[in-house]
């Protein structure tokens, strides 16, 4: 019975192996290059036959010639010596899962590896210039990301829907558009304006649980925390007084908000967030809110914490009235404020907080410096 049991299993695997393949094509006849599809290993590769015209061309959403095959690639052969990749050239490529790019390539077209979910490394070689509009647009899987000095142009939303990687709606240009790496490992998943620390251009996917936001900065620039899954608190410091549109939304683990004295104002859909249960703001004047920043949030659910002079006021400013319980921040309970696995594990720096009760007034204690309830600083 063995016997026969082995013999099924070599005619399986010898007819597994013959129905593998590798079917050949040509990009097209004006450029010096072709590819050849292997069934088995799942791999597309690209030869080079001239020496100049090096490119893969653009093509439409769906006339690339191996769009039969394009749900199934899995790894792509990209040949040094190629130069541009085209526009479309492996969008809806759903199960390619890391691309090494080719040193002499100078151009990345648009939408070339659009909606491509399941890339986790993107590696950039030194000769790329620009990154055309949407070119990784829909890769948030994409978790290793390093966009080296020598991209001098990143144009409108080439990194949209990716949550650890900044971009800026409507700029055509930005080089600090990935987080900052070494040796391909993520240094610090918090990406700030390359000329000026005051911004928080992105928060990366990498964030989990609390983080905190650095002190001095000013600026939270929309969607910075923009689909960050994995956090479920963070903290704002003084310093911040605008945050961008969308700056969190989509953030669904996110329970706790931390907001600093000096926040002035926020654009739209700033604080959309399905499952935040408590909103801390210390400031003493309720800021200005955008059209629905707490858009897709449950409010009513939720409770605010606030100056206890200005409870009142809170009450009755726009959108800030409509959570179902305000109360004064000599209220909040310690566990809001208490971080007894570390604050601002980003960095992996501890930072426990504490609340506590001297001479009658309720005090904040983190990393050996002790607060006050709206954020001054005691000595």
């Amino acid at each position: 019975m063995r016997k026969i049991f082995t013999l099924v299993a070599l005619l399986s695997a010898f007819v597994f192996t013959a129905k593998a393949e590798v079917i050949p094509g040509t990009c097209a006849d004006t450029v010096n290059v072709d590819w050849s599809y292997n069934t088995d290993t799942k791999t597309l590769s690209f030869t080079l036959t001239g020496s100049d015209k090096r490119v893969i061309p653009n093509y439409g959403p769906s006339d690339k010639p191996w769009q039969p095959y394009i749900e199934e690639i899995e790894y792509l052969n990209l040949p040094e010596g190629l130069t541009s990749i085209g526009s479309y050239a492996f969008s809806g490529a759903k199960s390619i899962k890391d691309v090494v790019l080719p040193q002499s390539l100078v151009l990345l077209n648009q939408y070339a590896f659009q909606d491509c979910y399941s890339i986790h490394t993107f590696a950039i070689g030194p000769n790329l210039t620009l990154i055309a509009q949407h070119a990784l647009n829909g890769c948030y899987s994409l978790t290793n990301l390093s966009v080296p000095a020598n991209v001098t142009e990143i144009r409108f939303e080439a990194f949209k829907w990716i949550p650890n990687v900044a971009y800026s709606e409507g700029r055509e240009d930005k080089p600090d558009a990935g987080a900052r790496t070494v040796n391909g490992i993520v240094e610090d998943p918090m990406v700030y304006d390359a000329n000026n620390n005051t911004t928080l251009s992105a928060c990366s996917a990498f964030a989990k649980g609390r983080v905190q936001v650095k002190d001095g900065v000013k600026i939270i620039n929309s969607y910075a925390f923009f689909s960050c899954f994995a956090i479920t608190a963070v903290e704002l410091p003084n310093s911040v007084e605008t945050v961008g549109k969308y700056a969190f939304d989509d953030c669904d683990a996110m329970e706790t908000l931390i907001i600093g004295s000096g926040l002035l104002s926020t654009d739209m859909y700033s604080f959309s967030m399905k499952n935040l249960k408590n909103v801390v703001c210390m400031a003493v004047a309720a800021p200005d809110l955008g059209m629905n920043s707490f858009y897709d949030t449950n409010v009513s659910a939720a409770v605010l914490y606030v100056p206890d002079e200005s409870v009142e006021a809170y009450k009755a400013a726009n959108q800030w009235k409509n959570f179902g319980s305000i109360k004064p921040l000599s209220q909040i309970p310690a566990g809001i404020i208490d971080d007894t696995e570390g604050l601002n594990q980003l960095s992996g720096t501890p930072a426990q907080a504490t609340k506590l009760l001297h001479n009658g007034q309720v005090l904040i204690r983190r990393s050996n410096r002790t607060f006050t309830l709206t954020g001054q600083h005691l000595e």
